[in-house]
């Protein structure tokens, strides 16, 4: 990916981000999709003007958006994969926790991505030859990141969101000795919370669709970090199965890669604590 294609997508990225904002201070009215999660003006018109931009610069390559599914040029080894609002719920009660995410699979492997929030004007990003990087501020000097090195589990900060209730979250947290860290909507503002430092774990409690992790894997790996779903097989993306759901099938861990699968193996064992007394009730 050369220079110029990653600063394109990194102004489509934010233009989606000054989209968002305005929708947000002119009103808007949240909609309910078929799946009953919330859906704005802000994500329309943000997947509207990040499919337009990648489609002009990018012609040959596929497209999966979260609203509008997949177009492009279909069959491609390239895909562009693209939330334009992640963290909705956020929005809507206008909290900090949600973020523009434009990810790249190349042959199924994330390889690009970027993460744009629009409240604080932070942009994460990385793609697979240059390392990743954090830009504070539009126009600002970007600054390399990488996971931190903490390998004392009973240290380690585990960032999980606010969907994950507080009794659940105190149960994790008890039964692995993991510390709690930031509490916070958006895949990508977690990974990026993560890549600076500000949290050793990233821990989602259910399973997560495309557009929720391309981008964020990509700078998760450029910055060091090691992902797996639950049963530690890795994250895949089969985007052109007709009958695939787009979605990952189990929790998702990403951490700093330094006690991964001492850490999964306990919140393994913690989820099923959790699963047998929802079972029980």
């Amino acid at each position: 990916m050369s220079d110029n294609a990653l600063g394109t997508v990194i102004r489509l990225a934010q233009e989606a981000g000054e989209i968002i904002q305005k929708v947000a201070a002119d009103g808007f009215d949240p909609q309910r999709k078929a799946d009953n999660s919330p859906v704005t003006a802000a994500d329309l018109a943000s997947e509207a003007h990040i499919r337009a931009g990648l489609t002009k610069t990018f012609p040959e390559d596929a497209l999966l958006c979260e609203e509008s599914g997949l177009g492009g040029f279909v069959g491609s080894d390239r895909v562009w994969v693209v939330d334009p609002l992640d963290g909705t719920k956020a929005f809507v009660k206008q909290v900090p926790g949600y973020s523009v995410m434009i990810g790249l699979l190349v042959r199924g492997v994330p390889t690009l991505g970027v993460v744009f929030d629009p409240l604080t004007e932070t942009t994460w990003y990385a793609d697979d030859t240059s390392g990743a990087f954090v830009i504070h501020g539009i126009g600002a000097t970007p600054v390399p990141v990488r996971v931190s090195e903490r390998s004392e589990v009973d240290l380690m900060r585990l960032i999980t969101t606010p969907s994950l209730k507080e009794e659940k979250r105190r149960f994790l947290l008890q039964t692995t000795g993991l510390m709690q860290g930031p509490v916070i909507n958006s895949v990508g503002i977690k990974v990026g919370l993560l890549v600076e430092q500000e949290g050793d774990l990233y821990f989602s409690h259910h399973g997560l669709s495309y557009w929720d992790t391309v981008a964020p894997l990509a700078i998760a790996h450029a910055a060091g970090a090691t992902s797996s779903l639950l049963d530690g097989s890795p994250l895949t993306y089969n985007v052109y199965e007709h009958d695939q759901e787009k979605q990952h099938s189990m929790p998702v861990l990403i951490s700093n890669g330094r006690q991964h699968n001492a850490v999964r193996l306990r919140l393994q064992d913690a989820m099923k604590h959790l699963q047998q007394q929802v079972s029980n009730e």
